[in-house]
């Protein structure tokens, strides 16, 4: 899963998006999530539990996605 913020003054997004092509046709399961706002470290800097958060809103989706991600590697 790759998420980088929508606001991120350090790495354009097109690094990452060239990332999860690589990823793709390697045959990789890939997920992107731009976080709308959010800075470059924006994940470091807020609390989980904040429900005005980034990390807020992101936690649910990185655990559902490795919940997916392990599930079928079990399979």
């Amino acid at each position: 899963m790759l998420i980088w913020g929508g606001a991120d003054d350090a790495v354009p997004p097109s690094q990452s998006i060239a990332f999860r092509e690589a990823l793709e046709q390697a045959r990789f399961r890939v997920r992107t999530l731009v976080v709308p706002g959010a800075g470059h470290f924006w994940f470091s800097d807020e609390p989980i539990n904040d429900p005005t958060s980034y990390n807020h809103v992101v936690a649910p989706r990185v655990l559902r996605f490795l919940n997916d991600s392990l599930n079928k590697q079990k399979s």
